[in-house]
C-alpha cells in the first residue's frame, strides 16, 4: 500500500509577520547566485532532495535546468560556511500575481539539527520581500524533514490549503529517465521509491513504443537480449536491472511507450507456450512460468530463442 502524504501550503502577507531567527555565528552567511550557475541548483536537488523524496527535476536534461535557473523569475541563494556550501534556497517571482513562491530550501545532511533551518528561512523570506509582493508562500509536506512545518509556523507563517496525496513514483518520470539513458537515476532514489521501482514491468513498457517499425523493432529486440532473456537471472539484482534498462534506449529522446495487457488465455497453444517458456527460462518459477506464457506472444519467444541461437 503506497504511504498518503498530507501536503501543506502557507504563506506569510508582510516582513512585520516574520520571526526571525539570527545567524548563530559569523561563520555562516547568505548570497545570491551570481551569475546563475545550473550545476550547483542541479547538485542541492540530487544532494538534500533525495532524503526527501525530490524526483520530478530527476530527469531533467542540463538544458531544462539552464533554461529554468536563467529565468528572470529565478533566484538561488546559497548558504556558506565560510566557503563550503551547507543550504540553498530558490525563489520564484511572480510578477503577475505580485506573490514570490519559496520553490525549494534546504540543508545538506551534515548541517542539520544545528538551528540553521531557521536561520535559512528568515533568509528566504527576506529576500522573499525585497520583490515587494503582497505575499510570500511555500508548500511542504510530511516528506520534507520533520521540523519542516514547525519551522514554517515558527517564523510566522499560517497554512492556507492542506490536500493528501500518495506517494507513488510516477511511470511517466521513471520511464523517461531509461529513454534518456539516466544511469544513476535510480541511485537518486530515496529508498521507499526503489522499491517502486518494477523492473519486470518497466522491461514490459520498455520494449514496447510508437514510432516507426525500425525503432519498435529495435527496442522489442534490444529489451530481449539486454533484459528479458536473462531476467530471473538478474532479478535479485535491481540496480543492474536498471542500468541494462537504460542500455535498450538508442538516446533518441523520450518515447511514447505502451503497455500490452495479458492476452486471453488460448487453450490449444497454452501448454506448448508454457512449455517453451520453461525451457528459455529453466531458473524461473512456477507462477512466473504461467505469468510468462500469458503475456509473451508466439512472435516474441520466436525472438527470444533466435536470441539464444536454437530457433
Amino acid at each position: 500500500m503506497k504511504k498518503k502524504v498530507e501536503r501543506n501550503y502557507l504563506e506569510i502577507n508582510s516582513i512585520e509577520d516574520l520571526n526571525e531567527c539570527n545567524n548563530l555565528s559569523t561563520d555562516f552567511s547568505v548570497k545570491l547566485v551570481e551569475p546563475d550557475d545550473f550545476q550547483l541548483n542541479k547538485f542541492f536537488y540530487k544532494k538534500v532532495g533525495k532524503s526527501h523524496h525530490w524526483v520530478d527535476r530527476l530527469i531533467w536534461t542540463d538544458k531544462q535546468w539552464i533554461n529554468y535557473t536563467s529565468g528572470k523569475d529565478v533566484k538561488t541563494f546559497v548558504l556558506k560556511n565560510k566557503d563550503d556550501l551547507a543550504g540553498y534556497f530558490e525563489l520564484i517571482i511572480h510578477k503577475d500575481k505580485k506573490e514570490v513562491e519559496i520553490a525549494y530550501l534546504g540543508l545538506l545532511e551534515e548541517y542539520h539539527n544545528q538551528k540553521l533551518g531557521s536561520f535559512l528561512l528568515s533568509a528566504a523570506i527576506k529576500n522573499s520581500f525585497i520583490e515587494k509582493p503582497k505575499r510570500v508562500w511555500v508548500h511542504t509536506c510530511s516528506l520534507d524533514h520533520k521540523n519542516a512545518l514547525k519551522n514554517y509556523l515558527s517564523r510566522g507563517m499560517r497554512i492556507f490549503k492542506r490536500e493528501t496525496m500518495s506517494d507513488k513514483l510516477q511511470l511517466n518520470t521513471v520511464l523517461a529517465a531509461i529513454d534518456r539513458k539516466d544511469y544513476a537515476f535510480y541511485d537518486g532514489l530515496a529508498p521507499e521509491h526503489q522499491k517502486q521501482v518494477a523492473p519486470f514491468l518497466l522491461n514490459r513498457y520498455v520494449s514496447l513504443v510508437k514510432g516507426s517499425s525500425e525503432l519498435q523493432a529495435y527496442y522489442l529486440m534490444a529489451g530481449n537480449q539486454r533484459v528479458n532473456c536473462t531476467y530471473f537471472e538478474l532479478a535479485k539484482h535491481p540496480k543492474l536491472v536498471w542500468q541494462l534498462l537504460c542500455t535498450v534506449s538508442p538516446g533518441m529522446g523520450t518515447q511514447f511507450h505502451q503497455w500490452v495487457g495479458h492476452k486471453k488465455k488460448d487453450k490449444n497453444n497454452s501448454s506448448k507456450r508454457r512449455k517453451e517458456v520453461e525451457r528459455l527460462h529453466p531458473l524461473a518459477k512456477s507462477d512466473e512460468l504461467d505469468m510468462l506464457a500469458n503475456m509473451y506472444t508466439d512472435k516474441d519467444l520466436k525472438a527470444i530463442a533466435k536470441l539464444y541461437g536454437d530457433a
